[in-house]
């Protein structure tokens, strides 16, 4: 818990981030504060307190409060073992959890604005990091079914050069989590410098690559302290979030007759029909 606040510092404006360092410093008293007194000691206000506990991902103090004490009573949930099918429990309800997170985060008109830069875009270059790559490649698939091309280079030095070469009418689109990933963050300031419209999904409603980016889709995330259930989560948002672009382009394109065609294409590549008797 104490690392992925230390984490997310850098990703704050500078009163919250001197919130979110008092919380790590008083972390052994911090159950019995009240968001007037953590105020007091930081030189902030409770309002300023309380955004600094949703810029972590959380409703207010008191959900934090209660994480960073379950955190230290359990470990964070690390050494934990259950049976195959507690794990399978865990993981499907963590996916329940981050879609409930992201429909009631995630900013339609921004949305829609992202569906906009995407069609009417020449390139598209996909910019997807580490654990979060695959997305990269889903991306590229999906959207290629409704006719809109786009390319996700596995080398970040790549895509740092093609996001160079992008220019007015094209678009970065770029997937993370914090948003504070720095080859993602270089690669969006080339793109951003060439003119070319930066898309960032990410978890959290601010950050570095949220300021940068034009378009910024935040998918959330319900409980951000289990570090080890993250990915499970982002992956699952942020899959979705791409099916729902890959739907809204197919309408906005028209290219439902092209969608068929090209499942058709891939069918005959995944599918040998079987001998008849």
């Amino acid at each position: 818990m104490q690392a992925y606040i230390r984490a997310l510092i850098p990703s704050l404006i500078p009163s919250e981030a001197t919130v979110a360092r008092a919380l790590l410093e008083h972390a052994d008293d911090i159950a019995s504060w009240s968001a007037g007194r953590l105020a007091a000691a930081t030189g902030t206000s409770p309002a300023t307190v309380i955004r600094a506990c949703q810029s972590l991902g959380y409703t207010g103090l008191n959900q934090l409060r209660d994480a960073m004490t379950k955190a230290r009573s359990d470990g964070g949930g690390a050494g934990q073992r259950d049976d195959a099918g507690s794990a399978l429990d865990r993981i499907v309800a963590a996916g329940v959890e981050q879609l409930q997170a992201m429909a009631s985060i995630l900013d339609r008109a921004e949305f829609a604005r992202a569906v906009t830069a995407l069609a009417d875009a020449r390139r598209v270059l996909m910019v997807t990091m580490s654990d979060l790559a695959m997305l990269g490649q889903y991306a590229v698939f999906h959207f290629a079914l409704v006719g809109r091309s786009a390319e996700a280079p596995a080398d970040p030095i790549t895509m740092h050069a093609l996001a160079g070469m992008l220019g007015p009418g094209d678009v970065c689109f770029a997937v993370g989590h914090t948003g504070t990933n720095g080859l993602t963050i270089r690669i969006c300031q080339a793109a951003a410098g060439a003119g070319a419209t930066v898309i960032a999904v990410t978890s959290f409603a601010r950050g570095a690559l949220a300021e940068l980016a034009d378009i910024h889709l935040a998918v959330g995330t319900p409980h951000p302290e289990v570090m080890a259930d993250s990915t499970t989560r982002i992956r699952v948002g942020q899959m979705l979030l791409i099916d729902a672009l890959q739907d809204a382009l197919a309408a906005r394109l028209g290219t439902a007759a092209h969608t068929e065609t090209m499942f058709r294409t891939v069918s005959q590549y995944t599918y040998i029909r079987p001998d008849a008797d």
